[in-house]
């Protein structure tokens, strides 16, 4: 994800929670860097959803339902 790109710099509330379980958004919330966390959390969530899809073709990504945490 590009930082630089305006339209990475202002996720809607309605992606946010769209996308993100709570506890993400806890996590998201409480990081002195959001959007960077935010972002790091979006692509966690990609990768996981990718190597599920490699182990099992029938993995559906649910957003909400892959739920990573950042370090």
């Amino acid at each position: 994800v590009d930082l630089r790109e305006k339209e990475n710099l202002s996720p809607s509330l309605r992606f946010r929670l769209r996308v993100f379980a709570d506890a993400e958004l806890d996590q998201i919330h409480r990081s002195p860097e959001r959007l960077r966390t935010l972002w790091m959390i979006w692509s966690a969530k990609e990768a996981g959803f990718k190597i599920a899809k490699k182990i099992d073709p029938n993995t559906i990504f649910a957003h909400r339902e892959f739920i990573v945490s950042v370090e």
